[in-house]
């Protein structure tokens, strides 16, 4: 029986024995298991771990009767970013069973203030807040907005804040909440310039800063900064390799198409080393050898992805890391722009989502504030 499987890794494993075995009552402190575990595929066209940990709780629930089966599978916690082989299959992420929420809002100047926004996302539980970039919105433009049938651009387009600006003000508010962008437009920036307000952000939170980036969708604003969007995804990924340059090594130097600096003197340095973590926007082909070259968490978007389709991207991103020596279990999956629908949230998770992020309307502090009470209270 996989019962028998699991146990008889004691003699080999204090993690799997020693929070496995029920004589020693560690699988069973907080109350029955409200869902499944997540399932990430153990290898190639083999069990998943939620298959697994449903097999072994209906042995359990067989071979100890009367006992509680599992909890909340605290052995999920203490085994996240574990890498094991119990099925004899590749090394497989273990995450943690506890879903996180975040938020994403587009602050503006008629909604709630950032640092209120802040203040009550941490106090309610949520663990992430994201705000967007959109420096300046064209008079006229060609491209259509994909998030709405009409194709008509929202008007809290027009009015983002700075997210720089805004992140410090809200990370000098808080204390535990991570903050960060969501996304930036990398190409549309000075990247020395924004390698220094990444390590400022990054400073003032004492390390709660998440870097999420994207090449850009509207083209009508990329070439008023000259972005060479048909390449912007190369341009991209020339201008993190020079920010990573001023993150590193001290002078700094970079060489390359699109930005050429000497030695130089560029502080501060970030907090996290060796640099904050890099959340990559994007669904495309292409994804994964970028996120293996220069990405640390990803970033699908809600309206472009399903359970499934997010479980095989995972997937796709891990064998991308290994293949370039990279520790693929470090990988986070954030969902972004979910709604608080908590059953289809419990989806996502099973299938790879790591943390949910909530996209927000633009409204002001009465509406907002009651929305997050209303959401955590949902949700969490």
């Amino acid at each position: 029986m996989l019962l028998d499987t699991i146990f008889a890794a004691q003699k080999q494993s204090r993690v799997w024995g020693g929070l496995l075995d029920p004589s020693r009552r560690q699988i069973s402190r907080k109350g029955n298991l409200a869902r499944p575990p997540p399932a990430i595929p153990l290898s190639p066209g083999g069990m998943t771990f939620g298959a697994i940990g449903n097999r072994v709780m209906a042995e359990m629930a067989g071979r100890f009767p009367g006992r509680p089966v599992f909890g909340r599978l605290d052995f999920f916690k203490h085994l996240n970013h574990h890498r094991s082989t119990p099925m004899g299959g590749s090394a497989t992420i273990l995450r943690g069973n506890q879903m996180e929420y975040g938020l994403c809002m587009f602050v503006t100047d008629y909604t709630i203030d950032i640092v209120t926004l802040a203040k009550t996302a941490e106090r309610l539980g949520f663990k992430m807040l994201l705000v967007p970039e959109h420096p300046i919105i064209p008079v006229e433009m060609k491209t259509p907005f994909a998030g709405r049938s009409d194709g008509v651009l929202p008007e809290f387009y027009k009015h983002t804040i700075d997210p720089f600006v805004a992140l410090a003000a809200a990370a000098a508010a808080t204390e535990t909440l991570r903050i960060g962008t969501g996304i930036c437009l990398v190409p549309e920036r000075n990247p020395l310039i924004t390698a220094k307000e990444v390590a400022s952000v990054d400073l003032i939170s004492k390390g709660r800063f998440d870097f999420g980036i994207g090449a850009g969708w509207l083209r009508d604003e990329s070439e008023i900064f000259g972005v060479d969007f048909p390449r912007r995804w190369a341009q991209t990924r020339e201008y993190m390799m020079a920010m990573k340059a001023c993150w590193g090594a001290d002078p700094s130097e970079f060489s390359g198409k699109y930005v050429n600096f000497p030695k130089l003197w560029c502080h501060p340095k970030p907090v996290q080393k060796p640099h904050p973590p890099i959340l990559m926007a994007g669904e495309g082909e292409k994804l994964a050898e970028r996120m293996a070259e220069y990405g640390d968490e990803w970033l699908p978007r809600f309206r472009n992805i399903t359970p499934e389709t997010l479980t095989e991207g995972r997937k796709r991103i891990e064998d991308a890391m290994s293949g370039k020596g990279r520790d693929a279990s470090k990988l986070k999956v954030n969902l972004f722009g979910a709604t608080a629908d908590k059953e289809n949230n419990e989806k996502f998770f099973a299938a790879g989502a790591d943390r949910i992020v909530l996209m927000m309307p633009s409204e002001n502090e009465e509406k907002s504030v009651a929305r997050l009470e209303q959401w955590a209270a949902d949700l969490m």
